[in-house]
């Protein structure tokens, strides 16, 4: 991760405090979803969208240039896998990724995990699992949407 702009916790834990923000690219193939998605994002006074963009080609150059403390990965790249995706990030930026899909699959679930990523997300779930998987994220930590906890072996 990147020693960049990082979220803090009010200390009484009832949400972000004000003084950093996370510095969020979103990178999903489907216009209307990615807007959605940084809509949501957007809505939070400790995250800012610095790069949007809509395959992986777009994904690595705008991850060089802008920096983000975290990346919502969302693409599904022709002729490549998602998870080869997640690798290609990776390698060219110290980020969090937050893995988003519409696949409840334990065993995507860890392998995205094992590529690198901090969070599997829902996208069906992305109102209540976003905003919290980027935090999460944010901070070094991990997070599992619910639907796809239950299915992964203990110690993922």
């Amino acid at each position: 991760m990147s020693s960049g702009l990082k979220s803090s916790f009010a200390s009484d834990g009832r949400g972000p405090s004000l003084d950093r923000v996370i510095r969020v690219a979103v990178a999903e193939d489907h216009e209307s979803t990615r807007r959605g998605l940084c809509l949501l994002l957007g809505a939070e006074p400790d995250i800012e969208i610095v790069a949007e963009v809509a395959d992986l080609d777009q994904a690595l150059l705008a991850v060089e240039l802008e920096r983000p403390e975290v990346i919502v990965c969302a693409l599904h790249p022709q002729g490549g896998s998602r998870i080869a995706a997640v690798r290609l990030l990776l390698g060219v930026a110290e980020a969090a990724i937050v893995f988003a899909t519409m696949v409840v699959d334990a065993a995507l679930a860890q392998a995205a995990f094992d590529a690198g990523a901090h969070a599997y997300i829902c996208k069906d779930r992305a109102e209540v699992e976003l905003t919290p998987a980027v935090r999460a994220a944010a901070r070094g930590e991990r997070f599992v949407s619910p639907r796809v906890a239950e299915r992964l072996q203990p110690g993922c």
